[in-house]
């Protein structure tokens, strides 16, 4: 599995919680994966999952992006590349597999956490936080302390 990330910190978060890879957008091309997967709800995340396809290879987005994306549609059909969106799980199925995995730890969720907040501080020490400082915060559990 490769990461396409930004952020320094953020690839060698990746590699210590098993990515094989983890590359900076401009190197994404040379991934030629069959599947990408878009999380980050970036306009450009879309353009970066495309070109990290192989021929033939198939995009899905599960960002939720709100503006316009820089697609080059001639790409999708000289390469013949797949895009496709999704917004929908099955929940019943997912989450429970979900806690599943984190149960019995096969998912590492500790090291993405890099803050906890109350409630009360959500917006200015949590949303705020991840947009001005994303090199540094990651997942921001926002709750009462224990």
């Amino acid at each position: 599995m490769a990461v396409v990330e930004p952020l320094p910190e953020r690839r060698s978060l990746a590699i210590r919680l098993g990515a094989d890879r983890a590359v900076p957008p401009e190197d994404a091309a040379a991934l030629e994966a069959d599947v990408a997967v878009e999380c980050a709800g970036a306009p450009d995340a879309i353009a970066t999952a495309l070109q990290a396809l192989r021929s033939g290879g198939r995009a899905v987005l599960l960002g939720i992006v709100t503006e316009s994306a820089p697609i080059a549609p001639m790409d999708l059909v000289r390469g013949e590349k797949s895009l496709i969106g999704s917004l929908s799980h099955v929940w019943d199925e997912d989450f429970r597999e979900a806690l599943q995995l984190l149960g019995r730890g096969a998912v590492q969720a500790a090291p993405l956490i890099t803050d906890r907040i109350p409630l009360g501080a959500a917006v200015t020490g949590g949303l705020t936080l991840l947009r001005d400082e994303p090199e540094r915060h990651l997942k921001i559990l926002v709750g009462e302390a224990r």
